[in-house]
């Protein structure tokens, strides 16, 4: 995993945790699905059993998801591509 970086904001110095080139791929992906329509991140996040503040929170670096978050997102995105091409 690539360094992680801070940022420094009213006085206070933030450490984020670099993202995964893949994860960040994947979360990019994701997030252009997410983008399309209203209302879709409510939706991942009922998917998922998580926080929709949460993907917001990977969309914005702020947080990572766990493995078993990532394969849930990839099997998602899959069959969205599958219903996509039927």
């Amino acid at each position: 995993m690539q360094n992680a970086f801070c940022v420094k904001l009213l006085g206070y110095t933030v450490q984020f945790a670099a993202m995964p080139p893949k994860t960040q791929r994947l979360l990019d992906a994701l997030q252009a699905w997410c983008d399309q329509k209203r209302g879709r991140r409510a939706e991942i996040s009922r998917l998922l059993g998580i926080k929709r503040q949460s993907i917001t929170d990977w969309f914005g670096r702020r947080q990572q998801p766990t493995a078993e978050q990532i394969l849930v997102v990839q099997e998602f995105l899959a069959k969205q591509r599958k219903n996509r091409k039927a």
